[in-house]
């Protein structure tokens, strides 16, 4: 009195060892020994992965069984039944793709909902608060794009599986900050014009220098040698992906000789000195018709005709370190001190 169950097709029964990978319709026998209610039972409904939904159709009774919430039921069994009783209806497989987005606050990202079947479908995009964003009907595939991180909801509807509902997570990457650090923003040519560069960048994965003499790297945290005294912008880069970076720049100084206080041949009565940031210049009460303040570049910092003071104060603390030179005219000629800055 065990049961038989076959699947037939044009009075031929057979059996099922393999499934295609899309839409599928199976005609199902079963064959009792004796006529009446009988119970059946679908073990490992959840391991089955071929589709998007499992039906069984009692085709005598019009029942409806979805077997993902359904795979215990009763049902009327003949035994001198020589038709198939039911439809086992196999969903065509969904296939969901998914592009994140390339870069903190972009809305670059994609989804592409795709079902391998004969069968059109109705769609219905939602956001994470529960609003349309994008429909379709009566279509085979169907994507959304340029869209930010966030969960969204695919609603679908078709002949087959009937109402279908998938969710997707587009995600976001850390924001990527670009920053460095060096021991000094001024360094010396006479100690190897060498400087060590401390990338403190956060959240990126490659790295391009620019020194500002014309080369560049892609070392994280490179050691760069200057040749000539001068200013140069160093820029970085910090990235994940060609789309997604930061950039920082910041300027150093290289200045030719490191020197203390130096004064001209022609004189020793004029004295200069930096203390908290202030720059004086003792001008030992001789008259001068002009002074003159320049960096080593030549940048005039500053300049004073005719002074009437015997000591001049000049507040050089949103200055670089470096060394000044100091310029002074009178009818005797001309007088020059180098005074240095370090801060």
């Amino acid at each position: 009195n065990l049961p038989i169950i076959s699947s037939i097709i044009n009075n031929e029964e057979y059996s099922i060892n393999q499934l295609p990978d899309q839409e599928i319709n199976i005609p199902i026998k079963i064959l009792t020994g004796v006529s009446g209610i009988h119970a059946i039972n679908i073990d490992n409904v959840s391991d089955f992965s071929n589709g998007n939904c499992l039906i069984l159709e009692d085709l005598i009774t019009g029942t409806i069984y979805d077997l993902n919430t359904d795979s215990s039921f009763t049902t009327y069994i003949y035994d001198t039944t020589t038709t198939a009783q039911f439809l086992l209806h196999i969903g065509a497989p969904i296939e969901i793709s998914s592009t994140d987005i390339s870069c903190s606050n972009s809305s670059d990202a994609k989804i592409i909902y795709t079902k391998n079947s004969s069968t059109p479908f109705d769609i219905t995009w939602k956001n994470g608060l529960g609003t349309i964003i994008a429909s379709n009907t009566n279509i085979f595939t169907d994507s959304i794009t340029n869209i930010t991180a966030g969960t969204y909801t695919i609603e679908t509807t078709d002949a087959v599986c009937g109402n279908s509902i998938e969710t997707v997570e587009i995600t976001s990457p850390n924001p990527v900050t670009s920053y460095f650090t060096t021991v000094s923003d001024t360094f010396y040519l006479n100690n190897g014009g060498n400087i060590s560069f401390n990338n403190m960048s956060v959240n990126a994965t490659d790295y391009f220098w620019e020194f500002g003499d014309g080369t560049n790297s892609i070392v994280q945290s490179p050691i760069h040698n200057y040749t000539l005294a001068g200013d140069y912008l160093v820029s970085l880069r910090s990235s994940i992906n060609p789309t997604c970076y930061a950039d920082y720049s910041r300027l150093i100084t290289l200045v030719g000789n490191a020197t203390g206080i130096e004064y001209s041949p022609a004189t020793k009565e004029i004295n200069a000195w930096i203390a908290n940031d202030i720059l004086t210049i003792d001008l030992s009460n001789k008259q001068y018709d002009f002074i003159n303040i320049r960096n080593v570049l030549g940048q005039e910092i500053y300049s004073l005709s005719n002074p009437s003071t015997a000591k001049i104060d000049v507040n050089v603390g949103s200055f670089s370190s470096g060394v000044f030179i100091i310029t002074l005219n009178n009818n005797d000629g001309q007088e020059v001190i180098k005074v240095s800055y370090v801060k």
